[in-house]
């Protein structure tokens, strides 16, 4: 899917490009009433004020977070009145908000607790490196509100590496309150590609597709290179009969036992797999740690 240029804009071109993206295949009814509505759906993906009462961040009383309807409650994100509307701007925002929070709920973890500031590649990187700003800033937020109440001071230096990436795109760093995420587009290439002395803290790899026919020959020498490190890394999966490729791919190559679960904080947009016309997919339904 195609998403805005990482700059701190208006959110609008992001639903237009996301439209567009989607055009080819199966039409998913929330991009449908998108299109139909435009104006409450863009109204529905600006999110609300920064300044979050500190009560909710510091002082545990803030309820656990545990899917896309507790984020937006804890936000208090403004959302239509309308039932339908409702759960279509959900479904709008949640498309949006997964990749932030899904590698927030990574860091709170499997990441929390190491020394700052924590290095993280983000390999095969696409629509991660064109991510508005204002969203990054929802990664912090998060991040910085741990389950248990303890909040901490998010450090974090993203590299955007993939053959995808626009290579000069300006390095962006995004704060708020003491928190910090700093994007560098890194590298415009295969991450096994680059010195062998270039290491992180963590790696991303969202819906790589590593155990797909026509996509795993291509990952073998990336995943060759950054598994077996004893480092934490985050697989996102599109499908259930994704996620058990990508698990039966990294048992037979690397004696890796790896346990997908359901991600609840999931886009819901649904889309046609390019590869099976009978196979719909959501971006990072299944997330699995490797640590």
């Amino acid at each position: 899917l195609l998403v805005a240029r990482p700059v701190l804009r208006s959110s609008t071109p992001h639903l237009r490009r996301t439209l567009a993206g989607c055009r080819r295949y199966y039409r998913d009814p929330t991009l449908q009433w998108a299109e139909t509505n435009p104006e409450t759906a863009q109204q529905s993906l600006q999110p609300p004020g920064w300044n979050i009462p500190s009560a909710d961040v510091t002082t545990g009383n803030q309820s656990p977070i545990y899917s896309i309807e507790d984020y937006l409650k804890f936000r208090e994100w403004v959302l239509p009145t309308d039932k339908d509307e409702r759960e279509n701007a959900i479904s709008l925002i949640s498309h949006v908000l997964s990749t932030p929070l899904t590698i927030a709920s990574f860091y709170n973890r499997a990441l929390h607790g190491l020394d700052a500031p924590i290095r993280l590649s983000c390999v095969g990187a696409r629509a991660e490196a064109t991510l508005p700003n204002e969203y990054w800033k929802e990664f912090l937020i998060f991040s910085s509100s741990l389950p248990t109440n303890e909040t901490t001071n998010v450090d974090l230096i993203t590299d955007f590496v993939g053959p995808d990436i626009n290579s000069g795109t300006p390095d962006t760093e995004i704060s708020w309150n003491a928190s910090t995420i700093k994007l560098h587009w890194h590298y415009k290439g295969f991450l096994h590609n680059l010195d062998e002395t270039e290491t992180w803290d963590a790696c991303v790899l969202m819906n790589p597709g590593i155990g797909h026919d026509k996509l795993k020959p291509g990952w073998k020498p990336t995943l060759d290179r950054i598994l077996g490190t004893g480092r934490p890394g985050l697989l996102t999966a599109h499908s259930e009969k994704d996620a058990d490729r990508d698990a039966a791919l990294l048992k037979e190559s690397y004696d890796l036992d790896v346990h997908y679960e359901e991600n609840p904080f999931a886009s819901r947009v649904q889309y046609e797999d390019p590869f099976d016309q009978n196979h719909f997919v959501r971006p990072n339904h299944f997330m699995a740690i490797i640590k």
